[in-house]
């Protein structure tokens, strides 16, 4: 009996034992998706921008040309490959909600509903198995936990992160003071008031964590210690802001809300994703046992 191409890539992800971790999938997308569209589009901009100077067109040709093919091709490459990805995560993982959650963070796809999704390049058997995994998300799937996580989480602001704009502006400074002239040396004053800045902010902040996430709830530095059966709307989202934009963690409690920038934080946003997914549950199935242990009493 004759089987479809879909039928044997559905019955393959079915059959395989082993499930990767969403934060292995979410790496895997960033591989597949991003960083290649970082690497294409400057390459074809420069490619095009250098082309019409040796060809002896009018840069403005080139720099149009580049923009336009580099767009286009960049665009084209991301709707095709989020598909391919999109079908190879979902069907790997053991929770396509939480990889789901993650993947929206991490801009590697967007909102069923959103304008970015309905450009994606799907054929029939594409179809067929994002429907296929679709039916996943219908099921009722019991938590499991990952052991790795400790009972308690503090986070911490990065010295590192803080003080890399002090960094870059040394840098610069020294190479143009021995390239253009020791008078661009004077932008060593403000990096090194960055550094100290952010030494005597790292000093300050010793043994203080920016956010403490336990199986009880959570706090902040700003914010005191809510249950999780008071806290809701836990996220981590992406804010753009022209070309920058920063990862921004928030939660609403009774009384306030709390939105803390990641940009300065010792952890990725997709491991508090996970964190956040973990310690939630594990409340839940706490809760959900006591009440059984009530019930029959």
């Amino acid at each position: 009996m004759i089987r479809s191409a879909c039928s044997i890539r559905i019955d393959y992800f079915a059959i395989m034992a082993e499930k990767i971790p969403v934060e292995e999938a979410i790496k895997r997308g960033n591989i597949m998706l991003k960083y290649p569209i970082r690497v294409l589009f400057p390459v074809l901009f420069l490619g095009c921008l250098m082309l019409s100077v040796y060809l002896k067109i009018h840069p403005e040709i080139g720099l149009i040309t580049g923009f336009i093919l580099g767009g286009a091709l960049s665009l084209l490459y991301s709707a095709y490959m989020t598909t391919k990805w999109r079908i190879w995560a979902f069907s790997n993982v053991d929770n396509v909600h939480e990889l789901k959650r993650a993947a929206i963070t991490e801009q590697l796809i967007n909102e069923d509903d959103s304008w970015q999704t309905k450009l994606e390049i799907r054929t029939q058997s594409d179809n067929e198995a994002l429907a296929a995994i679709q039916k996943r998300f219908e099921e009722e799937r019991s938590f499991i936990d990952d052991l790795t996580v400790p009972n308690v989480t503090l986070i911490f602001n990065s010295y590192i992160e803080y003080t890399l704009g002090g960094w870059f502006l040394i840098g610069l400074g020294v190479a143009t003071g021995f390239l253009i002239s020791w008078f661009t040396l004077l932008i060593l004053i403000p990096a090194i008031g960055i550094l100290y800045k952010g030494y005597t902010r790292t000093r300050q902040d010793t043994g203080n964590a920016v956010i403490t996430i336990t199986n009880d709830g959570i706090g902040t530095y700003s914010a005191d210690f809510h249950n999780w059966s008071e806290i809701e709307n836990e996220k981590v989202t992406y804010i753009s802001s022209g070309r920058n934009g920063s990862y921004q963690f928030g939660y609403d409690y009774p009384g306030g809300s709390e939105d803390i920038n990641l940009n300065f934080v010792k952890i990725k946003p997709s491991q508090l994703n996970h964190l956040l997914y973990i310690y939630r549950n594990r409340n839940m199935q706490k809760q959900n046992a006591k009440a059984t242990t009530i019930a029959e009493c």
